[in-house]
């Protein structure tokens, strides 16, 4: 795991004092030209999601 700032939904929990986490599954393409998000890695996040709001 790392640290990520930036434009995430977690800054905005983290600026009220709530801890927060980002989850992506991604191939190292965030921000660079060719950036892009395959259907799969999609679909296993959002199994990832649901097993975490679901416990």
């Amino acid at each position: 795991m790392v640290g990520i700032g930036g434009g995430t939904c977690a800054a905005y929990f983290r600026q009220k004092g709530l801890d927060a986490c980002v989850w992506f599954t991604g191939d190292q393409t965030a921000h660079a030209a060719n950036e892009y998000c395959k259907i799969d890695n999609l679909i296993d996040d959002a199994k990832v999601f649901a097993s975490v709001f679901l416990s």
